[in-house]
């Protein structure tokens, strides 16, 4: 039996050269977010993947307590795909060697990103979208992301994250911060009793943040329903996924 009330929350952060209009303001979000999660009851721990074409592994499991401010200097492409591919084996394997009565009842993956996959080398995108299906059915590991100049909803689907777990931000200040803060919220919630329920229709959270704002929302750049796949990558649409195969997707482990 997995720890009660014990949560992981595993980021991986864009930190390609576009963030930089933002950066400042996703490290306050960040941290915002951190001083927020420390009020809720209950243990949680925090991961932390950074990545642009390039992929750092910055720390793991820490206690919020232990975590230190986000340090985001923007620079490189942006190899998307790796760097959750290499994510969710990493933490996989970390979970699964330890005792089954330590390992966190919960696992939210976070995914922060501002622009389009462009740098992958290891991980395509069925491979990932296969991964991802299988943590979530599997091991219940829940997933969000968070997504600027893009179709969110439909770049998140194409992953094999529902539709309802990603939010669209605005690549600016004050979407950045909206985003933190609203996704905030909703983690705080779901660490607290309802686990995967909270973070459904994740953008109406950030909707209401850019409300309070008084700043207009700003509309998805790209047509609804559309992904981006990039030439030598296996796309998917939203469609169901595709059974994961034996070499890829089911020998993830390490989740409650």
């Amino acid at each position: 039996m997995t720890k009660e009330n014990s949560t992981e929350i595993v980021f991986v952060v864009d930190r390609s050269g576009s963030m930089s209009s933002i950066a400042a303001d996703m490290r306050g979000g960040f941290d915002a977010f951190l001083a927020e999660q420390k009020k809720v009851p209950g243990e949680c721990r925090v991961s932390l993947t950074r990545f642009d074409d390039q992929y750092e592994v910055v720390y793991e499991g820490r206690s919020l307590a232990e975590v230190p401010p986000l340090d985001l200097q923007p620079r490189g492409s942006t190899a998307l795909l790796d760097a959750v591919g290499r994510t969710i084996d990493a933490v996989g394997a970390r979970l699964a060697a330890m005792p089954e009565h330590e390992r966190p009842s919960k696992v939210l993956f976070v995914i922060i990103t501002d622009g389009a996959e462009n740098a992958s080398r290891e991980y395509n995108r069925r491979r990932v979208f296969e991964m991802i299906t299988t943590q979530r059915t599997k091991f219940s590991w829940d997933f969000v992301f968070l997504g600027a100049n893009q179709d969110a909803f439909a770049v998140a689907e194409g992953l094999g994250i529902d539709r309802g777990m990603a939010m669209n931000y605005a690549a600016s200040g004050v979407g950045a911060n909206s985003a933190m803060k609203g996704f905030s919220a909703r983690a705080a919630v779901y660490r607290s009793a309802k686990g995967s329920a909270a973070l459904d229709n994740l953008q109406a959270s950030y909707d209401q943040q850019i409300a309070g704002s008084g700043v207009t929302a700003q509309p998805h750049p790209w047509p609804a329903g559309s992904i981006e796949v990039k030439p030598g990558m296996s796309g998917v649409s939203g469609s169901a996924p595709a059974k994961p195969s034996d070499s890829e997707s089911t020998s993830q482990k390490g989740s409650p």
